[in-house]
């Protein structure tokens, strides 16, 4: 058995502001605009931080027959390849014993696709992926979609809670600006990732060309 740390080595500050007119006009109080806002910038911070450690940080420890196409040519992803495609994800985890708890991330561009494959046609599930936009889940895995791999189209499939994260909230404050009518917010974080050998088996990603 090889020990293994995971390191608390990222710090991030959040500076917003907003004025009172927004406070006004939004009817609600201070500390919900500023709860609002920072959690919508943490959670993306957090995207972010969670599509760079599988794909750039800690890739080198995942399994090579669970990094797909990873070599030229990337595969071509189409509403007619998708599913095939993403069977064969299944399938190099499945040969692992990877087969619970799956969760499938997709950019908007796959997710479509797979919108409009016809994997569902003829079924009452088909018509209810069509008719609200979402799949839910397929088979047994759960489907994301998210902006954060729209740049680089990878598709990632893995099994839930294989990535490893600590955080804290270090320092948070609200001042009113001297030389206007609006209001400072202010935040830190402190954090560190990981993806540890033996979860890393539960990781899959497909490298696609568009």
């Amino acid at each position: 058995m090889v020990g293994e740390n995971l390191v608390i080595n990222k710090y991030h500050e959040y500076r917003t502001k907003f004025s009172t007119f927004e406070l006004t006009q939004s009817g609600v109080d201070l500390e919900s605009v500023c709860a609002d806002r920072y959690a919508v910038a943490y959670a993306n911070l957090m995207d972010d931080q969670f599509r760079d450690q599988i794909l750039s940080v800690d890739t080198a420890t995942i399994p090579a027959n669970n990094k797909l196409y990873s070599g030229a040519p990337k595969a071509d992803v189409s509403k007619s390849t998708i599913y095939g495609y993403i069977e064969e994800m299944r399938t190099a985890l499945a040969n692992l014993n990877v087969v619970d708890n799956l969760v499938l991330f997709l950019c908007p561009k796959h997710y479509s696709a797979l919108l409009q494959s016809g994997v569902f046609d003829n079924s009452d599930k088909g018509f209810d992926a069509r008719k609200v936009g979402s799949f839910g889940m397929l088979g047994n895995v759960k489907v994301i979609m998210t902006p954060q791999l729209t740049a680089s189209f990878e598709m990632i499939m893995l099994q839930d809670k294989t990535v490893n994260f600590v955080t804290q909230i270090n320092e948070t404050a609200m001042e009113k600006a001297p030389d206007g009518f609006y209001y400072n917010f202010m935040a830190t974080a402190v954090w560190g990732g990981k993806l540890f050998t033996e979860m890393a088996k539960g990781i899959c990603i497909f490298y696609a060309s568009a």
